[in-house]
């Protein structure tokens, strides 16, 4: 399967995210650590309730060849689907096919 495309979301008025489809993966950029947390706290309810959709579609974009990678502030913070390695932490919490660098995330979260 091969994507093609792009979106740009707007909080208030400002740009957040840009999400860009090219081949084989999609890449989600999140302009920093206020706009990811900020993303988070939008949508926690509708991500509590697809929860279990989520679990299943990392599988099921590995299984199709395509990778999402999801970028804060320019930096890679975590991948799922293609060529996505579980660490220790995603198996404990039951995620397949996620890859969660949580060095990444810190830092993006203290803006470095």
């Amino acid at each position: 399967m091969d994507v093609d495309g792009a979106l740009e979301f707007e909080r208030n008025g400002v740009a957040c995210a840009r999400v860009e489809a090219a081949g084989r993966t999609v890449n989600v950029h999140l302009r920093d650590a206020a706009a990811a947390l900020a993303a988070v706290r939008d949508f926690r309810g509708a991500v509590g309730a697809a929860r279990p959709a989520l679990g299943r579609a990392a599988p099921a974009l590995a299984a199709a060849d395509v990778a999402v990678q999801v970028c804060i502030g320019g930096r890679r913070v975590a991948r799922a689907g293609a060529g996505a390695r579980s660490g220790p932490l995603e198996k404990l919490l039951g995620l397949r096919a996620i890859e969660v660098h949580t060095l990444a995330v810190l830092l993006a979260l203290i803006g470095r």
